[in-house]
């Protein structure tokens, strides 16, 4: 469950993130205020540095990752 200070935080950005979807698809007529929704948008704490993931591409295997067995299947595999 969320903290009071939280779930403010949480509405706060949902509000944020529907204004950006407004400003950026809703017409011309909303356009004017798109620097106004970018410069007011929420901080938090806990954001995440830039990064980026190295990626490992793998063959396609025919692998069941339903079942344990498949799951052992797909770590013996790579």
């Amino acid at each position: 469950l969320l903290t009071s200070e939280e779930l403010t935080c949480l509405n706060n950005h949902l509000v944020h993130c529907i204004l950006h979807i407004i400003t950026t698809h809703g017409g011309n007529s909303f356009t004017q205020f798109q620097r106004n929704i970018i410069d007011s948008a929420p901080a938090t704490k806990h954001k995440i540095n830039l990064h980026q993931t190295p990626l490992h591409p793998l063959p396609a295997f025919d692998i069941d990752e339903s079942t344990i067995v498949g799951g052992a299947e797909v770590v013996d595999s790579i």
